[in-house]
């Protein structure tokens, strides 16, 4: 299991680095923020990941997509705070101020090929109460003119050998094949794999020194446009 020897999540806690995958920032006129939030129970001896299946809309490129709570950055706001707010609209969850580990990721999205004006900025919070973490998972409240559903989906079920894979996906007018997690039947892929990617690497390398790079080996690099073959995400 790639996460057994990880440190606690709380450990990262000021310690992620930001990461930028900005192509051409001078193109960018337009900022959304996610939130990865991370819930620990007591029965469990690992973390639950909130995500959401978005609502099928045809003028949406990423309809019916597995994400990350999260949306537009509003005129005036922060991204930090916008991710909050967007997470409370889209499923209901109002994150505790102490649980925030950090901002860790902004990347430019690439529409046909090419980059374009709206950028990412990915946060991340861990939501434990005492030791041995809460009685019971949040309860999600899916917004319905944005979320078609939403999941506490157990990260050791995410990582599990068999949840990873590679499939083809229509992508700019074309087939390809790309890497996703396949967890029963709920297919992440695309920009939520590499975020979630980034956070992983990045947790991994708080844990201090281990045998081996487990998430850059068991994660395959997702190809989005980077200058070099060099795993920068």
């Amino acid at each position: 299991m790639p996460i057994q020897n990880y440190s606690e999540l709380s450990s990262l806690k000021g310690e992620l680095e930001l990461k930028k995958h900005l192509s051409e920032v001078s193109q960018i006129k337009y900022w959304a923020s996610v939130h990865l939030v991370f819930c620990k129970i007591k029965e469990d001896d690992y973390p639950y990941l909130a995500m959401i299946r978005r609502v099928k809309n045809e003028k949406d490129p990423w309809s019916g997509h597995y994400a990350f709570p999260g949306g537009g950055v509003e005129p005036g706001e922060g991204l930090k705070e916008a991710s909050y707010r967007e997470t409370y609209e889209e499923v209901g969850l109002e994150i505790p101020a102490d649980s925030y580990l950090g901002e860790f990721y902004q990347i430019q999205v690439r529409m046909g090929g090419k980059s374009s004006p709206l950028a990412i900025s990915a946060h991340a919070s861990f939501i434990s109460e005492g030791d041995g973490g809460n009685e019971q998972l949040p309860d999600l409240t899916p917004c319905p003119i944005e979320v078609d559903d939403a999941f506490w989906f157990p990260l050791k079920g995410l990582l599990r050998e068999e949840s990873i894979m590679e499939r083809e996906f229509r992508l700019s007018h074309q087939n390809k094949t790309l890497p996703c997690i396949n967890y029963e039947g709920h297919i992440i892929w695309g920009l939520s794999y590499m975020i979630l990617r980034e956070f992983l690497l990045q947790w991994e390398n708080a844990s201090g020194p281990i045998s081996q790079p487990l998430i850059q080996e068991h994660l395959p690099h997702y190809p989005y446009g980077l200058n070099s073959k060099k795993d920068k995400a």
